[in-house]
């Protein structure tokens, strides 16, 4: 049978032998842990450089940053909500590139229209859609990198990009809607 008295336990046999008292083990201190980074996934873009801006986009789907290199990045596995304003257009003045990870799915319509700055836009793998003047006016735009499963390209998606002298279309599209790269520097 067991007893207990003052926090020691003792145990105590039927057989003639001496009890043998066994201490209570003793809480060892902690030792202050250091929180680990957060490992890159497609939820959560990990820059080289410093965030200045960032979020989740329509309560998480998505997630935005903008670094102070002027690189905005979207990672995620969803399509980009269309809304009325973009909070990223706040920051048209500094972003000089945009790239969609690997999950994002489309892009909607206005999202980027108008960002003079912005000269490069790279599309990860898994974009099928561009919206309505997504990139329209974007003067800057000079390179654009398409992916695989791109289908959709919309009317207006690059119109007046005036520095956009060459695009290499993916076999996956199978429609470009009407002025879609009008007034541009594309020739066909």
């Amino acid at each position: 049978t067991e007893l207990q008295e003052t926090g020691v336990t003792t145990l105590e046999k039927t057989e003639p032998t001496t009890a043998k008292p066994i201490q209570p083990t003793t809480p060892q201190p902690t030792q202050p842990t250091t929180p680990k980074p957060t490992e890159p996934t497609t939820q959560n873009p990990v820059s080289t450089s410093n965030v200045i801006a960032g979020g989740e986009w329509d309560f998480g789907p998505v997630t935005w940053e903008i670094t102070n290199d002027g690189v905005l990045t979207f990672a995620g596995n969803h399509h980009i909500q269309g809304k009325t304003s973009y909070i990223w257009k706040d920051y048209s003045h500094i972003v000089t590139k945009i790239v969609f990870k690997d999950g994002i799915t489309s892009i909607p319509e206005d999202a980027f229209s108008g960002m003079s700055k912005l000269a490069c836009v790279q599309f990860g793998s898994t974009v099928n859609k561009i919206g309505d003047s997504a990139f329209a006016n974007c003067t800057a735009l000079s390179s654009v990198t398409m992916g695989n499963s791109l289908r959709n390209v919309s009317y207006g998606a690059f119109s007046g990009c005036t520095s956009l002298l060459s695009v290499t279309i993916p076999d996956t599209v199978f429609e470009i809607a009407g002025g879609a790269f009008g007034n541009s520097q594309l020739e066909t």
